[in-house]
């Protein structure tokens, strides 16, 4: 169950950027004095959507850590029963798609401030009210494609015969499909990681 929420959540925030990234992108196009508002507003929803997927998905990587959930390939290659919980914690960004993870989380913090700073209407500094708003679409815009690309590496779609990124919540059986472990008994769970 963890993992299938984990993988429908990645899914989720990978079509919620690629929406922000065509929002983004039309608003630095059109009219300020007409769509921007509401092309803005759809690309800041969108990134929302975005923030709360990942944020799942790593609420849901962290409790398949924590509970030692070995089925999955992830949690079975980076943690054992002997690691203290400081060293299970770090295991999130030990393998690649957990530092993949990391770093969508890292840029959707950083566009969420981004996107903050260019809606804000108080004049807070050099930078004027209107500078922001001509710049603040297309700078939303660089992030979000910044953000997709991350987001490919771990969504683990498979069209046709292209892999598209490795999902952190690939079970083993789908990882190793020749492991002979699984050739006697397919719902073989080992009792313990690699660490």
């Amino acid at each position: 169950m963890i993992g299938i929420v984990g993988e429908i959540s990645v899914l989720i925030a990978f079509v919620a950027t690629l929406v922000a990234l065509g929002a983004f992108l039309r608003a630095s196009v059109v009219d300020p004095a007409t769509e921007t508002a509401d092309w803005g507003r759809i690309g800041r929803w969108a990134w929302g959507l975005m923030l709360a997927g990942c944020a799942v998905a790593s609420a849901m990587l962290w409790t398949a850590l924590f509970t030692r959930d070995f089925s999955y390939a992830y949690i079975y290659q980076q943690t054992s029963h002997a690691m203290p919980w400081r060293y299970t914690f770090s295991a999130f960004w030990a393998g690649q798609e957990g530092s993949f993870l990391l770093w969508i989380l890292m840029t959707g913090a950083t566009g969420a401030v981004l996107a903050r700073w260019w809606t804000n209407t108080k004049d807070i500094g050099p930078i004027s009210l209107q500078s922001r708003a001509t710049f603040g679409a297309p700078a939303m815009a660089v992030v979000a494609l910044c953000q997709a690309f991350l987001l490919s590496m771990i969504v683990g779609l498979q069209l046709g015969p292209i892999p598209i990124g490795a999902s952190p919540f690939t079970t083993l059986i789908e990882k190793f499909p020749d492991a002979p472990m699984f050739a006697a008994n397919p719902a073989f769970v080992p009792a313990d990681g690699q660490g």
